[in-house]
């Protein structure tokens, strides 16, 4: 599985505000970022609450089942309306196939890619490759 860690909102709110983005998109995996809990039902209900306490108008909100999948994204994703920006809940392949899909929407990062990793029978995940920085 690939690893991911969650940035800090203050990171993701300056990225958002440095391009005057309104209307928000925010869109997890479902796959690998679930397990690191960076996404996945919880990763974008935290992301989008805290999103919105700071003003942004959370205008979509999708998990993907596997976000590096463009195939599966250009299924299940349908922005409608103007989007300012979307923040990505999944790691660097995914945020890549989100680029690819929708070029003319700044994506915005909101995991760091860590490595890849295995998760133990204890639920415990080990980084056993990590990602050059």
């Amino acid at each position: 599985m690939i690893v991911t860690d969650r940035k800090p909102l203050g990171v993701i709110k300056a990225q958002l505000e440095e391009i005057n983005a309104k209307r928000i998109a925010v869109i997890a995996c479902n796959a690998c970022a679930r397990i690191c809990g960076t996404g996945g039902d919880k990763g974008l209900e935290e992301v989008s609450e805290a999103l919105k306490k700071e003003g942004f108008n959370i205008a979509y909100k999708n998990v993907i089942p596997i976000m590096c999948d463009i195939d599966m994204i250009k299924k299940q994703i349908n922005l409608e309306g103007d989007i300012d920006a979307i923040v990505s809940l999944g790691c660097a392949a995914g945020s890549f196939s989100l680029r690819k899909v929708f070029q003319d929407i700044p994506v915005i990062d909101g995991l760091d890619t860590i490595g890849v990793g295995a998760r133990d029978e204890k639920g415990d995940i080990y980084v056993v490759k990590e990602v050059k920085r």
